[in-house]
């Protein structure tokens, strides 16, 4: 299985929630989480396990190039079509 380690997080390639999208962008939060802007969308690592961020995708925001975590704890996300958008940081 191909695989990528980053900060001891292994981010499995094949059957992985994103194994059919593009991803766009990585980035880290202020408490260690990993976040990943893919064509279909966000998914956040919050330390032990993979989630994808269901409001967006049922918003149709796609193709997420802009992630950044404001220390309000606000993620604002942003796409070359949809334009940007935010959210809290899921609990």
């Amino acid at each position: 299985q191909d695989s990528e380690e980053t900060n001891g997080v292994i981010l499995p390639i094949e059957n992985s929630l994103w194994a059919s999208e593009e991803l766009n962008i990585l980035t880290a939060g202020p408490d260690n989480s990993l976040w990943l802007g893919t064509s279909g969308g966000i998914y956040w690592h919050d330390g032990s396990s993979w989630n994808v961020i269901e409001a967006v995708k049922n918003a149709g925001f796609e193709n997420v190039h802009l992630i950044e975590i404001a220390m309000d704890g606000t993620v604002w996300f942003g796409s070359l079509t949809d334009g940007l958008a935010s959210f809290g940081i899921p609990k």
